[in-house]
């Protein structure tokens, strides 16, 4: 009767029945597979008011971990849709789901799109998903908006969706979608927008990444009458015969974006490669990246006001001081200073962590959430060091700094006293110290070439214990 684990239902339709899932119901679905059923209508279908949160362990557990519990609502390729939203508003959500094999390929308009999700005058909140491998007809392979929808589709994955029409990925037709932090990867669209294709529509786009998709018209968006936002986002990498953008009739604020090949009506637009990392399947950017801390703050700030989401597509904190990259990821550089007197969250120089181990530990937890609850790939993190003597512990022996896969750390530098010195690791020695306590004052074990440490003197390690 779906009243605990022990009793869970076996079937997720069936705790989606009315009068099963009441408003402010959560629904809590361990990892599987789970069929709308074996009709093509079948369709699991989102209730007002009711959280539907997958990646729990089988049998359950107390914490959803997405990636680690996989959770599948697949169409099997049968599906007209796989999840539908219609008629719903922002108290339905679904979170921390796989979406496959929706097929919209049926012989009328709405069972042609939205073969992932369909929201025909439906504004659910879509989170932490990942839509792969759906098709549709006509459009919206991934998920397709009509009629004056308003969803919010916040860090979530559009992978190898494809469609004869317009929108690999997403279709909006009369809608206001708000599309935050996502990743458009490998979709296709025979027509407009290898990822996104807006008609008539006032959509509001905001640091999502395309790269690898294709469009006849638009390899990455397309936007034929209406008008929409389009803010901090990257579009590289796509093809198209019309380049990543495509405009037609409709009059788009296009601003603070880095477009392969530019785009004339837009403003602060980059068009310099933003240096993804190689072979890094979020398409994370290297710090180098002039796309880094090159966006509008105040176009991303919407998202944790309207639906509570404060980081980016891979679990880690979206912003830095009030500073935000392009794209669907945050590229996460901490500074630690022992001398920094300012607020202490490693945001910058001023700002720097004032103790390594803590700064160790906070990244620490971010590499955690980021496995578990996130986009399932460690981050990379550089973390900056400056001149002084630092100590993982002052009173036991069992202290160490512990390193970390994908984390590098980095001595050599000046600090808060001169921001913008060139890295001089004789002018400011870098030392990681143990006392006359610590066993190891560094560990490696556990690690992969990943983890790095680049620039100190190590010293007073006392390998003493029994």
């Amino acid at each position: 009767n779906g009243s605990s684990w022990n009793d869970a239902f076996t079937n997720l339709k069936a705790a989606l029945v009315p009068g099963v899932a009441t408003p402010g119901t959560t629904i809590e679905v361990a990892a599987g597979n789970y069929s709308p059923g074996p009709n093509q209508a079948d369709t699991f279908q989102l209730e007002d008011g009711v959280t539907i949160q997958g990646g729990y362990a089988q049998h359950g557990s107390t914490t959803a971990e997405p990636n680690v519990n996989t959770t599948i609502l697949s169409g099997g390729g049968n599906n007209y849709h796989v999840v539908t939203g219609s008629g719903t508003n922002l108290t339905a959500v679904l979170n921390g789901f796989e979406i496959a094999g929706g097929n919209a390929n049926g012989g009328s308009y709405f069972q042609q799109i939205g073969g992932g999700m369909l929201n025909d005058i439906g504004s659910p909140q879509v989170i932490n998903c990942v839509f792969i491998l759906n098709s549709a007809s006509v459009g919206g392979a991934g998920i397709a908006d009509y009629g004056n929808s308003a969803p919010y589709v916040v860090n979530s994955r559009f992978l190898f969706n494809s469609t004869a029409g317009g929108g690999g990925g997403i279709l909006d037709y009369n809608s206001s979608a708000n599309i935050v932090n996502c990743l458009f990867n490998n979709n296709t669209a025979s027509d407009q927008g290898g990822g996104i294709y807006e008609e008539n529509s006032t959509s509001t786009i905001v640091n999502c990444t395309f790269s690898a998709n294709s469009g006849l018209y638009g390899g990455a968006v397309a936007y034929v009458l209406g008008s929409g936002s389009l803010f901090n986002s990257i579009l590289w990498g796509d093809s198209s015969a019309h380049g990543e953008l495509y405009v037609s009739s409709a009059t788009p604020v296009v601003t603070y974006c880095d477009i392969q090949g530019g785009y004339s009506g837009g403003s602060n637009i980059l068009t310099s490669d933003p240096l993804f990392i190689p072979g890094n399947n979020l398409y994370e950017l290297q710090p180098g990246s002039q796309a880094v801390n090159y966006g509008n703050y105040t176009a991303a700030a919407f998202v944790d006001a309207v639906v509570g989401v404060n980081t980016d597509l891979a679990g880690a904190p979206r912003t830095h001081s009030g500073q935000i990259d392009l794209g669907a990821t945050e590229t996460q550089v901490y500074y630690v200073d022992a001398t920094a007197t300012g607020t202490g969250d490693g945001s910058s120089w001023a700002n720097a962590f004032t103790s390594l181990a803590t700064a160790v530990n906070t990244v620490q937890t971010i590499e955690n959430n980021a496995l578990t609850v996130g986009g399932g790939l460690p981050i990379p993190v550089h973390m900056y060091v400056a001149k002084g003597v630092y100590y993982a512990n002052t009173t036991t022996q069992t202290g160490t700094f512990q390193l970390i896969d994908d984390v590098t750390i980095q001595g050599g530098f000046a600090g808060h006293t001169n921001p913008t010195a060139v890295r001089n690791l004789a002018l400011y020695p870098t030392t990681l110290a143990g006392g006359l306590f610590d066993n190891h004052v560094v560990t490696g074990s556990g690690t992969d070439s990943t983890a790095v440490l680049d620039g100190f003197i190590i010293s007073g390690g006392n390998a003493s214990g029994t």
